[in-house]
């Protein structure tokens, strides 16, 4: 459960405009669970939340800081959703 907690956090940092953050929350979730989104939601969030994130960001800082968060271990996804003060 822990890919959807940390991809929906990463959906309310794209919301918000912080982008990197939300790409960095992205890659991180991906490390820190196999579970996926169901594909209707996880589209629903690419098309309202990560496109634009990715379009303001520009797509090679994306996926640089979607690569940095994906390294991470799933404890660090797991304190990197917590530190980005998003809640």
């Amino acid at each position: 459960m822990l890919y959807e907690a940390i991809n929906g956090l990463a959906g309310v940092a794209a919301a918000r405009s912080r982008d990197e953050l939300a790409a960095r929350l992205s890659g991180a979730s991906e490390s820190a669970g196999s579970d996926r989104h169901d594909p209707v939601i996880a589209e629903q969030l690419e098309d309202r939340c990560f496109a634009p994130a990715r379009a303001r960001l520009g797509e090679r800082a994306w996926r640089a800081a979607h690569a940095s968060g994906a390294a991470s271990t799933p404890r660090e996804a797991v304190n990197m959703a917590l530190r980005a003060n998003l809640v």
